[in-house]
């Protein structure tokens, strides 16, 4: 059989002899001229990196920073203001849950070497003596729980807050600060606010870690005080002799269980990021 040239497209492949145009096999040796389907790329799994991991990282950085800080002469200035931070968190604690329970603030007070009172009247007053302590180590405990990659907006809202703390707290309750508390307030809600807006990502995660890291060791140490004067000079008002003179429980008995629920709060927060980095 003789093809016209002209309705020739090419060869076929396998017997050499020319094939007609449209046609979908040769007519001499039957190859199929059909073109295959493409074959599908096999696209090579990567696993997403763990979002947890840094957090646990940072978290170690940030303890590490926090006491190498605390032991360095004249550098240990540094960690003042997260501290007095500290003391700012434990006596709002008493003054919301106080409102919370239907009580009212009549005093609010920061004094430059971290000591605070809370003058309160009405509300629940065993969960307003038990708030300070307690309350100071929950926060730490939840501020390492917020992942890291959402430290920006975190540290943002703790610099707003920590500026209006004071704020509030004169307009509402009558707060009383020395100036040197004044200062260093907003020293340390201006360092937040701007590490919050302008610092690059990793810097932001590591400031956070080291607030809440910061905030577990003063309430720790705080307990850690309360319990010695609990022991050595029971005629000191605390927090501790108020909750026992109002059910008749020691006052370290009261240090002991705050002591044990903080510690706890804390240990569930930093297993729960070790979780999550490992997961």
């Amino acid at each position: 059989m003789n093809v016209p040239k002209a309705s020739a497209t090419g060869t076929c492949a396998t017997c050499g002899r020319e094939r007609l145009a449209g046609a979908k096999f040769c007519t001499y040796c039957g190859t199929t001229f059909e073109t295959p389907p493409p074959r599908r790329s096999l696209r090579r799994f990567t696993p997403k990196p763990r979002r947890g991991g840094s957090d646990l990282y940072y978290i170690v950085a940030a303890a590490i920073l926090a006491v190498v800080l605390s032991h360095l002469p004249l550098i240990n200035i540094v960690i003042y203001p997260f501290t007095l931070f500290g003391t700012f968190v434990h006596e709002w604690c008493h003054a919301l849950v106080a409102i919370a329970t239907g009580g009212q603030v009549q005093l609010l007070q920061i004094n430059s070497d971290f000591s605070g009172e809370t003058i309160t009247a009405g509300g629940w007053s065993l969960l307003i003596f038990s708030a300070g302590y307690v309350g100071a180590a929950i926060a730490g405990a939840l501020l390492l729980l917020i992942p890291t990659r959402f430290a920006k907006r975190t540290l943002v809202a703790i610099g707003i807050a920590s500026m209006l703390m004071p704020l509030i707290g004169g307009l509402s309750f009558g707060t009383s600060f020395t100036a040197q508390t004044w200062l260093w307030t907003v020293v340390f809600g201006g360092v937040t606010l701007f590490v919050g807006a302008r610092a690059p990502q990793r810097i932001a995660g590591i400031f956070q870690q080291f607030v809440a890291i910061e905030l577990c060791f003063t309430a720790i140490d705080s307990l850690r005080t309360l319990a010695w004067l609990s022991m050595n000079s029971s005629s000191t008002q605390t927090d501790a002799t108020n909750a026992a003179r109002f059910i008749g429980m020691p006052a370290l008995a009261w240090t002991i269980i705050w002591g044990v629920i903080a510690i706890a709060a804390i240990a569930f927060s930093v297993r729960r990021v070790v979780v999550r980095s490992f997961a």
